[in-house]
C-alpha cells in the first residue's frame, strides 16, 4: 500500500516466524500490536489457517483499534510485556516501550547496518535475523543475567530523549502552537520560526535546540 513503507511480503515473514514461534514453544505468550490494525489481517490473509492456531493457543493478544493509525500507544502493551520487540525502522515505538521499564529489542532484517544500535548493541539491542534473536531471547528466558545490556537502551537514552519526562507532546504543541500564532498574526514564515526557536531554547535550554 501507498501508506505503508513495509510490504505484505514483508509482513508476512515476520508474522509467519512470531505465529511459528508461538506454536512451538508452549511457554510463549505474544502481544501484538500492530501499527495499522484495519488492514493487518487483509496484508497477511495467506497466513489465515496459521492465524487461526495461534489464536486457539489462547497464549496471543492483538491490540485492535478502530482507527487507520493506532490510537493504543506502545507503552501500553510494553506495560503487560516483559520484554518488546520493535521493527528497526520504525524505533520510536521500541523507545517509548523501554521509557517503561520494559526491556526492548529490534529486529532489522532490511539491512540498515549503519544505525547507530549497532555501534552499541549488536546481539544486545538489535539483530539481523529472526533465527538469531529467537535464539537470544530464549537464552535470555533462560537466565536474564546471561547477557550484559541485553534490551537495554539506557546507555543512548540521553542522547534518543534527554527530557525522559513524557512532555515530548507538550513540547511539541507549544512550539508548532507559536508558530501557528506568529504566522496568523501577520508574522513571515521565517521569522515565526525563529521567534519558535527563541522560545524554546529559552525554556528548554540551548542543548536542546539543533537548527538545522
Amino acid at each position: 500500500s501507498w501508506n505503508i513503507h513495509a510490504s505484505d511480503d514483508e509482513v508476512v515473514h515476520d508474522y509467519e516466524f512470531l505465529f511459528n514461534w508461538l506454536i512451538m514453544d508452549t511457554t510463549l505468550g505474544i502481544i501484538f500490536k500492530p501499527k495499522k490494525p484495519i488492514t493487518l489481517f487483509q496484508r497477511i490473509d495467506r497466513l489465515s489457517i496459521l492465524l487461526d492456531k495461534v489464536k486457539k493457543t489462547g497464549r496471543c493478544k492483538f491490540i485492535m483499534s478502530d482507527f487507520l493509525y493506532s490510537n493504543i500507544f506502545p507503552a501500553e502493551s510494553a506495560l503487560a510485556s516483559d520484554l518488546c520487540i520493535g521493527k528497526i525502522d520504525g524505533a520510536t515505538a521500541g523507545i517509548e516501550a523501554f521509557l517503561t521499564g520494559t526491556p526492548t529489542i529490534f529486529i532489522d532484517d532490511v539491512g540498515y547496518w549503519n544505525h547507530p544500535f549497532y555501534s552499541w548493541g549488536d546481539r544486545k539491542i538489535v539483530f539481523d535475523s529472526w533465527n538469531e534473536l529467537k535464539k537470544t531471547v530464549e537464552q535470555y528466558r533462560k537466565d536474564s543475567t546471561n547477557i550484559n545490556g541485553f534490551g537495554d537502551l539506557s546507555p543512548m537514552m540521553s542522547e534518543i530523549d534527554p527530557f525522559q519526562d513524557g512532555n515530548a507532546s507538550q513540547r511539541i504543541e507549544s512550539y508548532i502552537g507559536h508558530i501557528y500564532k506568529s504566522m496568523k498574526n501577520g508574522a513571515k514564515k521565517d521569522d515565526a520560526i525563529r521567534s519558535a526557536n527563541d522560545v524554546y531554547k529559552n525554556r528548554w535550554g540551548n542543548k536542546h535546540a539543533i537548527i538545522v
